[in-house]
């Protein structure tokens, strides 16, 4: 039931249109689209599921969980960061807690 809930969700979010996050506080963030930005975000908790997610200065309190075809990030997690996608990127990223992600393309710097 979960797994075809994530492919429902994961399938909708390919199909939206690209669309730019905005700052959120103080609650958790549920954030779905094709092209979705993270840069100047501060997060607690966050679900986010694209075809495409970036961020060159993420801010998070909380955990983050996403899926796309394409991450890339960079900035802080307060906690843990468990992510899924095709071609994964976490560059000048800060992970306080644990760290668990599954792709096929990954470049995870060793800081």
């Amino acid at each position: 039931m979960i797994k075809k809930l994530w492919q429902a969700v994961l399938v909708a979010a390919c199909i939206a249109q690209p669309v730019m996050a905005q700052e959120v506080n103080k609650s958790n963030a549920y954030l779905f689209g094709g092209e979705l930005s993270l840069d100047g975000m501060e997060l607690n908790d966050a679900y986010v599921a694209a075809r495409t997610i970036t961020a060159e200065s993420l801010t998070s309190q909380g955990d983050i969980i996403m899926a796309a075809l394409n991450i890339n990030l960079a900035g802080n997690v307060g906690e843990s960061l468990m992510a899924a996608g095709n071609n994964i990127s976490l560059n000048n990223l800060t992970i306080q807690e644990d760290l668990l992600v599954a792709g096929r393309n990954m470049v995870v710097d060793q800081d």
